[in-house]
């Protein structure tokens, strides 16, 4: 195992790629973006690394708003969104953005929390839930999806706030979601907006990250007004985009991962040596498994199980293929190496990727400091057991934050020579 997985010029390194690749504009003081459901400032980030930045974040997790009191500027309001007692209400917030911006163009962005949409909501197993019980969680978070539609509409609308633009991020089932319960809306924004709303979840593409410059797969359905987002890459492993360059590997942004390779050769074949002694694989599967590279398309710690198969039935096979079905999901670590997910990879030797190396592939600066999140925890309370999942304050927040190189790209389409003209006038 190892314990120390980079050295300082490792992260020298991993600076030098980044800035190479997402350069730092000017910063200005003419414009500025709002966030809701900010958490450790993902979009944040973006926009300021397209110069812009932040007016006012709100998020009621302590632990994200010291991380982002750490790395960026604005006022951090702490709290939850709604219109219960002793919450944020939205209209309060509106006012309090007219003053943070001070007549400003400002771009609002909601990342309102979409678990109830994902697959967090298992339909199987012993946590499984029923498609009613999915129904009625997803109707318990709407409020804050209505509460972020309501917000944009009522900036469009106030006499003191010049917005720009805006947007809302959430999983893609939230516009299947919206389309089929319409009525929904009525209780949030008038017929007009509510007409507008609905026009843009037909019409606005979910955006992937890997299409940003990142080797992340993480897609989010964006819909708002006032800007585009152009993809600067294409998936390599799909058909080439013209005009698009082939999104990067794991390994251009992470090169030091390469070398631990080979360092740990000795050490992955103890491993499989043992398991070859203990009977659990076979020679063959041996040789397979020195050839592959430790990471996975799916960032799995083990080799997996494939479809059927078993680390005690390495003879299984795929019918399609005649290959052994324990291995098909493998990728080799070299320079075809692309795609992990958003959530925390890992090695196989147990090495699990730093912050750093995680909030990298993802298009933060190497140097995004977190050190305020370090041994705390965000404590999940499963409402039908009552059972409490404590997970490290780090894993949660960069799982769930917004891609930087995603945001980047908003902020250059809000506030750069490619704004796109909206009817956001018609509301004012």
């Amino acid at each position: 195992m190892i314990k120390k997985a980079m050295n300082d010029q490792d992260l020298r390194t991993m600076m030098e790629i980044f800035n190479r690749r997402f350069p730092q504009a000017p910063m200005r003081d003419d414009v500025g973006v709002i966030t809701e459901f900010a958490g450790m400032g993902g979009f944040d980030e973006g926009f300021r690394r397209a110069g812009i930045p932040t007016f006012a974040s709100v998020e009621a997790w302590d632990a994200a708003n010291d991380v982002r009191r750490d790395n960026q500027e604005g006022e951090v309001i702490e709290g939850y969104i709604g219109t219960e007692q002793g919450m944020l209400h939205p209209d309060d917030l509106v006012e309090r953005y007219a003053r943070a911006s001070q007549g400003r163009p400002v771009h609002y962005h909601a990342s309102p929390p979409c678990q109830a949409f994902t697959m967090a909501q298992r339909k199987t197993g012993p946590a499984g839930k029923t498609p009613e019980e999915i129904h009625e969680d997803r109707l318990s978070a709407f409020p804050m999806i209505g509460n972020a539609l309501y917000t944009a509409e009522q900036m469009m609308k106030h006499p003191d706030i010049n917005l720009n633009s805006w947007s809302l991020e959430e999983a893609p089932a939230v516009a299947q979601f919206i389309k089929e319960n319409p009525h929904l809306l009525d209780k949030y924004v008038s017929k007009p907006f509510q007409h507008r709303v609905m026009q843009l979840l037909t019409n606005q593409p979910k955006l992937d990250a890997i299409n940003f410059g990142v080797p992340t797969t993480r897609g989010r359905t964006f819909i708002g007004e006032g800007w585009n987002a152009e993809p600067t890459h294409y998936h390599r492993d799909r058909k080439p985009v013209g005009g698009a360059m082939p999104s990067p590997t794991v390994l251009d942004f992470l090169p030091h991962l390469q070398r631990e390779e080979e360092e740990n050769r000795p050490n992955k074949q103890a491993i499989i040596d043992q398991m070859l002694a203990d009977g659990k694989i076979s020679p063959p599967v041996a040789d397979i498994l020195m050839g592959q590279g430790w990471i996975s398309q799916s960032g799995g710690v083990n080799p997996g199980t494939g479809r059927g198969a078993s680390w005690l039935n390495p003879k299984a096979t795929s019918k399609k293929t005649g290959l052994p079905t324990t291995f098909q999901h493998r990728k080799p670590l070299n320079s075809n190496t692309t795609g992990i997910t958003h959530n925390m990879p890992a090695l196989a030797y147990k090495r699990r990727f730093t912050p750093q190396e995680v909030m990298m592939i993802q298009g933060f600066r190497p140097d995004y400091d977190i050190s305020s999140a370090a041994n705390r925890y965000y404590r999940k309370t499963n409402p039908r057991t009552g059972k409490v999942k404590s997970i490290p304050a780090a894993d949660q927040m960069i799982g769930n934050v917004v891609s930087p190189a995603v945001s980047r790209a908003i902020a250059r389409g809000a506030f750069g020579s490619n704004q796109q003209k909206t009817l956001m006038d018609d509301f004012r």
